[in-house]
């Protein structure tokens, strides 16, 4: 009786360290890229793309990902670019690996960054500045 409810419960264990790897697969390695229609309507409408968004420029080879809105220049204090980007996936390398760019210039969008109230709240001051 006892070597049955031990095999009970070995095989319980084995069932619940099964189910935590199918779940940690499900919740940790989804895949989260953007599909081409999902880029294209995104890029399509006068939305702003949240910091932490992945893109591929129209004259670019590598991707990279969004870390600031509305940035200008210090030679060009008037020219006002939408969206500041480092590379990635591996981040600001120095001063000079920052990429400067305008929403038109985005050829695809792979992953959308985090989005919620206070994004939208930016998103409608941004659209307000770029119509006044």
């Amino acid at each position: 009786m006892k070597k049955i409810i031990s095999i009970i419960i070995i095989v319980i264990i084995i069932i619940l360290m099964v189910s935590i790897v199918v779940l940690y697969n499900k919740i940790y390695k989804t895949k989260c890229e953007l599909t081409i229609k999902e880029s294209d309507i995104l890029l399509s409408d006068d939305s702003v793309l949240p910091i932490g968004t992945v893109v591929l420029l129209k004259s670019g080879k590598k991707k990279i990902m969004i870390t600031g809105h509305l940035q200008v220049t210090l030679s060009n204090k008037d020219l006002v670019y939408d969206y500041s980007a480092v590379g990635y996936p591996e981040g600001q390398l120095n001063t000079e690996s920052s990429y400067l760019f305008n929403k038109e210039q985005i050829e695809r969008i792979y992953f959308l960054g985090y989005k919620n109230e206070e994004q939208e709240e930016l998103e409608k001051r941004i659209n307000y500045l770029k119509k006044h």
